[in-house]
Formats: structure tokens, sequence, C-alpha cells
């Protein structure tokens, strides 16, 4: 989006392709290189490990959704700043704001419908459609959930759609290898 005021700056990137964030994440860890840990994208599983922390419902605050905690419904006309975020009432997992709402956040993984049986951190590489995480300011509360999941072509873009990077995880270590690139 075109940056017209200072303000501008503390909004999520948006309007990327799954190949531009890839790209980005690679493009950051040859810039910030560290031979322990590499700069990527997050895996679905440690995506939802960071929106969802330690809870087990469907918000990271308890299982119903409470006005104000998240930017979806429209309600908004576009995304949050990182400085409205920090207004909520209450301080999220990891302090990680917008994980739900705001914009919907590429993972590293390709679309797959989840196995029936329990796994811990499976990261599904091959082409095809990426995941998205988290919904967005134009979704509605259902689809902010921290288990709600979508597929998109790796190659579009939209106003809706952003990601962030991670390095390290607090699942397993992912950094051995650059999981599916």
């Amino acid at each position: 989006p075109k940056i017209n005021k200072l303000e501008d700056l503390d909004l999520p990137v948006r309007g990327v392709s799954w190949c531009d964030a890839s790209a980005y994440a690679e493009w950051l860890d040859v810039r910030q290189a560290d031979s322990a840990q590499s700069w990527r994208l997050p895996t679905e599983a440690e995506w939802e490990y960071a929106a969802r922390g330690t809870s087990v419902t469907a918000y990271w605050w308890g299982a119903e959704f409470a006005k104000g905690e998240v930017n979806c419904d429209r309600k908004e006309k576009g995304p949050w700043t990182v400085n409205q975020s920090r207004d909520m009432q209450r301080t999220p997992p990891f302090g990680l704001y917008n994980m739900l709402g705001n914009v919907s956040e590429w993972v590293e993984d390709a679309y797959k419908p989840y196995e029936t049986m329990h796994q811990t951190n499976p990261v599904v590489s091959g082409n095809g459609f990426r995941v998205l995480r988290g919904g967005s300011w134009s979704d509605d509360p259902g689809g902010c959930r921290a288990a709600w999941r979508s597929d998109f072509s790796p190659v579009s873009r939209s106003y809706f759609i952003g990601f962030r990077v991670c390095r390290g995880s607090p699942i397993e270590t992912r950094d051995a290898s650059h999981a599916g690139r």
C-alpha cells in the first residue's frame, strides 16, 4: 500500500503473495545471517502455537469472541496499526499482537487436509496452494479463530493478506533445513 503518513509505517505489510513472503525471508536471512537459526515463514503448527499460547480455546483469551480484541468483521476500514493493537486490554501470548484478525498470514506449509492422527509439527511441502492463518479485518469473528485456516494460490496477492517471519521454534528445531524451500 502507498505510504501517505508516518502512521502508515506502523501497518502490517499486505498485498504480498506467498512467493513474495518466502523471498523476503530468504533475503532477510542473507542480510541478517545467523549460522544457528534461519529467518523463515513459520510452519502452520508454529503459527497456531504463537497465536493460541497455552490455551485450547477458539481465541487466546477464551472460547467466545470478545469485541475489541480482534480487528475483524469489517468494523474498521483496514488493518490496525501496531499502536492501536497495544491499546487492547489484555496482552496476547508471547506479546504477539494481531495474530488473529487484521491480516491473514502466510505460513510455510502447502495446503493439505489435516490427518486424523495427532501430529506435532508436520511441514507440508510441495507445489500447490499454500496455507493462510488467522483471518483478517474483512472476515467474520468465526474466521479469526486460532484454528482457522484457508488455502490460496502462492502467486496471489490481496489487500487482506500479509505475513510475519520467525527465527527458531518453541516446538522443535526446524532450522536444520529450509522446510519446503
